[in-house]
């Protein structure tokens, strides 16, 4: 009779806590979404683990499930976990996204004021990933640069020419310049980095030397001597020209002068001018370097031949 008694009283406790417990993964799909975030906003963060873990016992797999544990996940650090239950949230119901996206935002602020700066930074540049808004304050300029690092170009240049738009120092301008025309070498093309380049020097004149003007330069001059080839192929001599002209306008590389020099000595005789062509093989002819085609030695040739001719 005691035993049958305990029993009796035992089952009335438990039938409700298991009613209770149900109650978490059944009904409406909408009502259970809403106690999940419920519980969310209260930070029960294991409570939701559990609740899911229930529904997926008994076969549910509403994307808004993984959206949840994802929530729960971050909230305890675990942001591997995280990124692929918000990842396969996100595959079964895109619109899912822009709130994975401020779950990372909200993170990542935390984290910035507890002085967590790189988990902020990447947890921010996750957030940039899903929903695109370069909304992300003192991090900004943070998430650039990893983004810039992981060679992630075609997403990292709305973040420069929003960092560009806004200001900044003179040293960090001149940084997002060259990394956004290095971005927008690899995501669009040379030439768009090349307008990017020459957006530098309208900014910083040659006669103002700056930290990152080497580093410009040298793209720059790296593509112009590329275009000057690819028109030398289509021998359209005067295009060559244009762009062997503005490398001499830029700060001097020996490397990239040589070979420009010489180009447009065999542009010039092309055209038939070859007194023109005589003076630019003769600067060739100034550097004490082979120069990287052995331009030294092939303008000397082309000098020998051309007095040979009897110009001067």
């Amino acid at each position: 009779m005691v035993y049958g008694s305990i029993r009796k009283h035992c089952l009335v406790y438990l039938i409700p806590l298991f009613v209770m417990v149900l109650s978490g993964c059944g009904g409406h799909p909408g009502d259970r979404q809403k106690e999940l975030q419920a519980l969310a906003d209260s930070n029960q963060f294991d409570e939701i683990k559990a609740r899911i873990q229930l529904c997926r016992e008994k076969g549910e797999k509403e994307p808004f499930l993984d959206y949840f544990e994802g929530v729960a996940f971050l909230a305890k650090d675990e942001d591997l976990p995280a990124k692929k239950a918000f990842e396969k949230a996100i595959a079964a119901d895109s619109s899912l996204a822009v709130v994975a996206a401020q779950q990372y935002r909200k993170a990542a602020l935390a984290d910035w004021e507890a002085g967590w700066k790189g988990r902020a930074t990447t947890r921010m540049r996750s957030a940039y990933l899903l929903d695109g808004l370069p909304d992300m304050g003192e991090l900004e300029n943070d998430v650039a640069d990893l983004l810039f690092e992981k060679k992630e170009a075609k997403e990292v240049i709305p973040v420069f020419r929003d960092l560009l738009a806004k200001g900044g120092t003179l040293e960090d301008r001149q940084r997002w310049i060259y990394r956004m025309g290095r971005a927008l070498e690899y995501a669009v093309s040379p030439e768009a980095g090349l307008e990017t380049y020459r957006s530098f020097w309208r900014e910083f004149p040659k006669d103002k030397p700056s930290g990152n003007a080497g580093m410009i330069s040298g793209r720059q001059q790296k593509i112009l001597l590329a275009s000057a080839r690819k028109h030398m192929e289509e021998e359209d001599w005067e295009a060559a020209l244009v762009d062997l002209n503005e490398i001499f306008s830029l700060p001097p590389r020996a490397s990239s002068r040589m070979q420009a020099y010489y180009l447009a000595g065999v542009c010039e005789e092309k055209k038939g001018r070859p007194e023109n062509a005589l003076r630019a093989y003769d600067q060739v002819l100034r550097y004490q370097i082979p120069g990287p085609g052995g331009e030294r030695d092939k303008a000397r040739q082309r000098v020998e031949a051309l007095q040979e001719a009897g110009v001067h």
